[in-house]
């Protein structure tokens, strides 16, 4: 997990509709809070940020809607990591810099964590249901 996805995840309980989502969403925040430490953002990853934005004019789509979405693939790309998400089409047209997977998340979302074989951590992004993935 990226800080990027930790700050998605840290806006939900404010934008839910009601005091149980809100309720529920800070409960998921807290678990994803404990269990995972994200990567920063630093400097490696905005470098990468300029690459994964100049991919996204040949898919005919602005950059200004997706910054959330392209910090975190320019996080990914930066430490060499596959982004995990249930939207891969928010990552459309960042395949030859990032892999992008497309995950299922049951409902409400795991914490569990993705691993490579080799143990390395990965970047993921998995919303709950009715939040952006």
């Amino acid at each position: 997990m990226c800080a990027i996805t930790l700050a998605e995840l840290a806006a939900g309980p404010h934008l839910a509709h009601s005091s149980s989502e809100a309720a529920r969403r800070q409960d998921r925040l807290q678990q994803v809070g404990a269990t995972f430490e994200p990567l920063p953002f630093d400097a490696a990853a905005a470098r990468s940020y300029g690459q994964i934005v100049a991919a996204v004019p040949e898919t005919g789509r602005s950059h200004r809607r997706r910054v959330a979405d392209l910090l975190i693939a320019a996080t990914a790309h930066a430490n060499g990591l596959p982004v995990y998400t249930r939207n891969p089409d928010d990552f459309e047209g960042l395949s030859d810099l990032v892999i992008v997977v497309g995950i299922e998340c049951p409902a409400p979302v795991s914490t569990r964590s993705f691993m490579e074989p080799d143990g390395s951590a990965l970047i993921w992004r998995c919303a709950l249901p009715g939040t952006s993935g």
